[in-house]
């Protein structure tokens, strides 16, 4: 086995499967994510294979994955999780508000709003 072969089906924990995508289009990258992982959405590639995410993130390709997010399937934690991943910690309610309406409601109806300072998003 060469060492390519050995990279190509190591697992990487907590990143998913380690895969050279350089020689790749972003059309062959994102066919090849959506074969492994069906229609899935950024949020939740994240969790399952982040390094794929990484990629496709690097790319600026995860616009091209499923865009649904169902909240009310998320923990208070992913909620905060999930806005911490998006936006690097620098957010105000007022901004989260009006560039992501969605995510806004949902921290406004569990009471998370006041958390964005605690976890240092300001």
């Amino acid at each position: 086995m060469t060492l390519e072969q050995e990279l190509s089906s190591t697992e990487v924990p907590h990143r998913g499967k380690y895969r050279d995508w350089s020689h790749m289009s972003d059309e062959q990258i994102l066919g090849a994510i959506r074969a492994e992982h069906g229609e899935i959405h950024a949020w939740g590639l994240s969790k399952v294979d982040r390094y794929a995410y990484d990629t496709l993130r690097d790319r600026k390709l995860t616009p091209f994955l499923r865009n649904n997010i169902y909240w009310d399937e998320m923990t208070d934690g992913d909620v905060l999780s999930l806005i911490l991943d998006n936006y690097g910690g620098n957010i105000t309610p007022r901004v989260l508000k009006r560039t992501d309406p969605s995510a806004y409601e949902t921290m406004h109806d569990r009471g998370l709003l006041d958390r964005l300072d605690k976890i240092g998003l300001h």
